[in-house]
C-alpha cells in the first residue's frame, strides 16, 4: 500500500526588483523541493540546503530561512565544501585560520582534519592560507562556528 502524502504547502519569496526569487514545496512538513534564482548568484550553501531535505520534520526557523536564503542563527554555515572527505566547508576553515592564527595547510589539517586524507583539497586550502584571501569572509558568515577548539598545543 502507498503512503499518502498530505498537506503540500508551497512558500514563496519574490524581489523582482533584485532579481530574486525563492520557493519551497514542504509536504507533511518536511521539505520536499526547493528553488532559488538570484542575479548575482547568492544562493544558499549547498550543504545546509541538504541538510533540510533529510529531516523529518522542519522547525519554523528553519521554514523561515528557507525564504531568506541564510541558514538560522545558531547553525553554522560552512560554506563551499572544500575537503569532501571530512565535510569541511570553505567559511569554516577561513574560520579557523583567523582565530586560530592558522598559516599553513598542515597547521589547518592538524586542526580540521582537512587535506589529510586524499589531498585533493590541499591546494584549495593553501589559497585560504593566502592573507590577501582572509578578508573575503564577512563577520556574519561565520557566526555559529564558535565552538571551534584550539589547533595547537600550548
Amino acid at each position: 500500500m502507498q503512503h499518502c502524502r498530505e498537506n503540500p504547502q508551497w512558500q514563496e519569496y519574490q524581489d523582482p526588483g533584485k532579481g530574486n526569487y525563492r520557493a519551497a514545496l514542504i509536504v507533511d512538513n518536511q521539505l520536499e523541493t526547493v528553488i532559488f534564482i538570484s542575479a548575482d548568484n547568492q544562493l544558499p550553501e549547498r550543504s545546509w540546503l541538504t541538510s533540510l531535505f533529510i529531516k523529518e520534520q522542519l522547525e519554523t526557523p528553519e521554514r523561515m530561512a528557507l525564504l531568506t536564503g541564510i541558514p538560522p542563527l545558531g547553525v553554522p554555515d560552512v560554506g563551499i565544501i572544500v575537503c569532501a572527505c571530512f565535510n569541511v566547508g570553505e567559511k569554516t576553515i577561513r574560520t579557523a585560520i583567523r582565530e586560530k592564527g592558522l598559516k599553513t595547510h598542515q597547521e589547518v589539517g592538524l586542526c580540521l582534519k582537512a587535506g589529510t586524507n586524499c589531498g585533493s583539497c590541499v591546494p584549495e586550502i593553501k589559497t585560504c592560507c593566502k592573507p590577501k584571501n582572509l578578508k573575503r569572509l564577512s563577520p556574519r558568515r561565520h557566526e555559529g562556528h564558535e565552538d571551534l577548539k584550539p589547533c595547537r598545543p600550548e
